[in-house]
């Protein structure tokens, strides 16, 4: 990946500034696939992946000020913290706080640095198929707000294009031995084609779906396609819900691990704990799963998975992607009931779970298993959001 630097630093003479930015590149370079060129101010957004200044001494703001006026933002200040650089960055970052202007420090650990960079870099597509499902009335997003906190622009399918592959798909073949009407797994597996075939189109990262749709134009679901395009890789949300989406996806880059998009269905205050379920949860989740019909529904193949009890973590990130909500908690049991969505849970929270019946970030929560609240925490404070209690 190419990363445009354009340097800045005091006009007082840092005989040793030149040494030091080389040796500090040279290192990143070493530790990945990244290549810097440095390079003039007009020239820093063109043909790159990511553009950022590279702070090389203190006294570095009053050039900053000078070139500001043609800086794109979000501004990502990169340093290695000595000659003063860092207080620099502080004092522009603060700056640019103060005036609303999204931007960043880049340092620390060679290793992290490289690791941010690459998170910056690294481009995402996400396709939102059908528009969201009428009852998300708090979860419809601005486009721009995705692609100011998360480098990714959303493209929007028609439900239409992926009934067209569906309907291409006659002969199919794929490994299930779980007991279930085979028809029913048929469509499932259908829809779970045609899905990776949008994907491969479209050069997704993930997507989210208008699922109930298919209740009434394929007369089936598409849970055991979501359920296996999370494990493949491919962050993948129901009922076009896009901050679930984005939310299981900064799970995904945090910890590695897939996550459950789940509706809480219950509250006991005074136990501070609470049930969450869905029809769809990535299998590699599920100590053991079993197929069973959609719930609200009744048909098609949903799925009703057992969870490890311990430690988790649940979050959820705002629809205008300025907010989050984090808490660690465990899974203390699962359930079985009918008149709930097939994969269900009960969790202590550690955090207060009035949160839910007086400030909510909308309805669906996400579940990753194992404690990550420090991680994802400092992951989403990076990227400009802040935590709501």
């Amino acid at each position: 990946m190419k990363v445009n630097l354009y340097p800045i630093r005091s006009s007082l003479q840092h005989s040793d500034l030149d040494t030091t930015t080389k040796e500090f590149l040279q290192r990143l370079e070493s530790k990945g696939n990244i290549t810097f060129n440095l390079v003039d101010l007009d020239s820093l957004y063109n043909d790159c992946d990511c553009s950022m200044l590279l702070v090389q001494s203190g006294g570095s703001e009053g050039l900053f000020l000078e070139i500001f006026s043609k800086l794109k933002a979000p501004i990502y200040l990169l340093t290695y913290g000595s000659n003063n650089s860092l207080a620099a960055s502080i004092e522009i970052l603060s700056f640019l706080k103060k005036n609303n202007i999204q931007g960043e420090i880049i340092h620390g650990s060679d290793s992290y640095v490289e690791h941010r960079i690459t998170e910056l870099a690294v481009h995402r597509t996400f396709g939102v198929i059908g528009k969201p499902s009428d009852w998300l009335i708090a979860s419809l997003v601005n486009a721009n707000d995705i692609k100011k906190h998360f480098n990714a622009d959303i493209v929007f399918i028609e439900t239409n294009e992926l009934m067209d592959e569906y309907n291409k798909l006659s002969e199919i073949t794929y490994d299930d031995s779980h007991k279930f009407n085979d028809e029913e797994k048929r469509k499932a597996y259908k829809v779970y084609f045609a899905l990776k075939n949008i994907v491969a189109k479209y050069n997704l990262s993930g997507l989210t779906i208008r699922c109930f749709d298919l209740l009434s134009t394929l007369n089936t679901t598409s849970c055991l396609a979501l359920a296996k395009l999370n494990d493949d890789g491919v962050i993948s949300s129901c009922e076009g819900d896009v901050p679930a989406l984005i939310t299981m996806q900064v799970v995904k880059e945090v910890t590695g691990l897939a996550s459950f998009q789940a509706n809480p269905s219950s509250i006991d205050i005074e136990s501070n704990t609470m049930v969450l379920a869905h029809c769809t949860i990535p299998l590699s989740m599920c100590e053991t799963y079993e197929y069973d019909t959609h719930f609200e529904s009744g048909i098609g193949l949903g799925i009703k998975g057992k969870l490890e009890l311990g430690k988790i973590t649940l979050l959820k990130i705002s629809s205008d992607m300025e907010h989050f909500f984090i808490s660690s908690g465990k899974i203390i049991e699962t359930g079985n009931s009918r008149s709930l969505c097939r994969t269900q849970v009960k969790i202590k929270l550690d955090e207060n779970v009035s949160y839910f019946l007086s400030r909510p970030l909308g309805n669906h929560h996400i579940i990753v298993l194992g404690d990550h609240v420090k991680e994802i925490e400092n992951y989403l404070l990076n990227h400009g959001l802040e935590r709501v209690k």
